[in-house]
């Protein structure tokens, strides 16, 4: 079976705490920003999680082509205007960090099972 190789990328993570009571609006407003962040030069996708043991608590995480699409980039676009209205009065916290992957191991393809 031969491995599947992605190009290299960079991936932004936040770590996100949501004001009580408002993690609906913060998911909602998190879904208006995933196209918003797709015409964004360099952004090749967005993904929201929450937190199992802490309801309030959200990862995101966006995949950008190099850190400097993220750094340089994106904060002087209109886009990032939009999604800074939208999501900052639901933030308590964020604590961002960029992460790219480890040699060959940062994507691991699960197995197929025969047919």
């Amino acid at each position: 079976m031969r491995a599947m190789h992605r190009p290299a990328m960079v991936l932004e993570i936040n770590s996100v705490d949501i004001h009580p009571g408002r993690e609906a609006a913060f998911e909602q407003a998190f879904a208006q920003c995933i196209p918003l962040l797709l015409r964004v030069e360099g952004c090749r996708g967005a993904t929201l999680l929450r937190c199992v043991e802490h309801p309030g608590r959200y990862m995101v995480q966006v995949e950008w082509n190099r850190l400097s699409d993220h750094v340089d980039g994106y904060p002087a676009t209109a886009e990032a205007a939009e999604i800074r209205s939208l999501l900052r009065p639901l933030i308590a916290r964020a604590e961002p960090m960029h992460f790219e992957a480890a040699g060959d191991r940062g994507i691991t393809p699960r197995p197929t099972s025969p047919a």
